[in-house]
């Protein structure tokens, strides 16, 4: 979709899941750009969605505490780097902000999930 985030029709109990440009040096992912600005705008418009929303960035300070400021739940995560462009390959700090999951009404599961990794 190429518009702005605040154009997009939302309803009470649609789920969202964001995933902006990270908050570093390098946001030129489209002409526009996304600045902090954006980053901020995005929390804005996020934070008054009634419905479940979950957003992932890269866990920078600031990012944190502007979503711990609009009392997203933050789970962190290493996120493993398939693509950089020094050829670093250490696992990214991730961030997911979560709010209002508990909105989201799932039946219970028949069975378990398949996993697809060794315990």
């Amino acid at each position: 979709m190429s518009k702005d985030f605040e154009a997009i029709p939302v309803e009470n109990p649609d789920f969202i899941y964001a995933d902006p440009p990270y908050d570093v040096e390098f946001t030129q992912y489209a002409k526009e750009g996304f600045c902090w600005e954006d980053q901020v705008r995005l929390v804005r418009w996020l934070a008054k969605h009634p419905g479940p929303v979950i957003l992932s960035n890269q866990a920078t300070d600031r990012i944190i505490k502007l979503y711990q400021n609009y009392e997203f739940c933050i789970e962190f995560l290493e996120a493993p780097r398939m693509i950089s462009c020094t050829g670093d390959r250490t696992p990214a700090k991730e961030v997911l902000a979560i709010k209002n999951l508990e909105a989201l009404k799932c039946p219970p599961a028949k069975q378990q999930p398949a996993l697809f990794w060794n315990e």
